[in-house]
Order: structure tokens, then sequence, then C-alpha cells
């Protein structure tokens, strides 16, 4: 039998609960599928509470925030972590953030994405997501610098994605009419 010997990842999650549940079941699929078996990950998950999360970002207290993902990523490294990632793409703004407050790597969702895009072999991509991580560069450039053509929609499109990610795939719902407008 070969034991395979893990590092432990440390999840910054919580924004919302119902996308962290899904990254720590795809994380967890993962490990299945390459290690077979019983298999899951190691994994810690810090959980913020999301709905003070939405308030700094409405009001636009990106500083309050970074505490608050500094406070998350210390507290992961405190209870042993090897690496950290952010199951968020808007909240990979404060990346600066979690990586001064821990000696630990992270990972960049972006070059995940990054990496998915490549071996679909594709060079223009639509980027959707919250206003910030369409509109900033913190996201969107990592992209570009990969050497990716980066769409992003209109002003009044962009708010109605915005929209359905805070007020609907955050709490849960799926509606059949948001699908049909992303797509």
């Amino acid at each position: 039998m070969t034991v395979h010997k893990q590092r432990t990842l440390g999840i910054i999650g919580g924004m919302s609960w119902e996308s962290s549940e899904s990254y720590y079941r795809l994380i967890n699929e993962g490990v299945k599928d390459k290690l077979g078996g019983l298999h899951s990950a190691d994994l810690f998950i810090h959980s913020v509470d999301f709905a003070l999360i939405n308030k700094h970002q409405e009001q636009d207290e990106w500083a309050a925030l970074g505490v608050i993902m500094a406070s998350s990523a210390q507290r992961l490294q405190a209870a042993g972590v090897q690496g950290l990632m952010i199951a968020s793409n808007t909240m990979h703004k404060l990346l600066d953030d979690v990586q001064a407050a821990t000696h630990l790597p992270v990972i960049h969702i972006a070059d995940a994405t990054i990496a998915a895009i490549k071996k679909q072999n594709l060079s223009k991509i639509a980027l959707l997501g919250t206003e910030f991580t369409m509109t900033e560069d913190f996201y969107r450039q990592r992209l570009v610098d990969a050497g990716l053509q980066v769409l992003i929609p209109e002003s009044d499109a962009r708010a109605e994605v915005h929209r359905i990610i805070k007020k609907e795939l955050c709490v849960g719902q799926f509606k059949d009419s948001s699908c049909q407008y992303y797509q």
C-alpha cells in the first residue's frame, strides 16, 4: 500500500458559505480522482461572516477587509496549515494582506483559472464576476499577463451580473432566468 503524505491546506472561506461548500467538494473530488479510494483532502476551513464582508465591500472599506483576511490567514497558520487559498475571486484583491500576515504560500485562484483556460486552448475569454473582479486589475490583469484576451460586459450588464452573484448565488438561489442572462 502506497501512503501519500499530503500537505495541509487552509481555506479562507465563507464568502459566501455557498461557494465555500463547492470549493470543499471540488478539492476533495480532485484528491479522490488523483489518489483514489477513500482519500480526501487534508484541510482546514476558516469561514468568515459574509454579512460583515459584504458590508465592508459595499462601503468600500478594503482596509478593514484586509485586517479580516489577514486575521483569518493567521488563524489557519496557527492551526498548522502549510498553504492557503482564498475561496473567492473578489477577495483576491486582498492577496497581499494575506501573504504579508503569514509566511505561507497562497494559491492564486486566477492561476488555476488560467491553467484550465489554457488546457482548453482558449485565448479569448469573458470574465464574469463581481463588479470588483470584472473591472479592477487584481484579477483581470493576471489573466491578461498570461496572454489572454479578457472581455467584460458593458456597465448595465456588469451591474446585473454583480446583482445575481450578491442577491442570488450568495444565498443559494440558482434561477433559470439568471443562468439564461449569463449565457
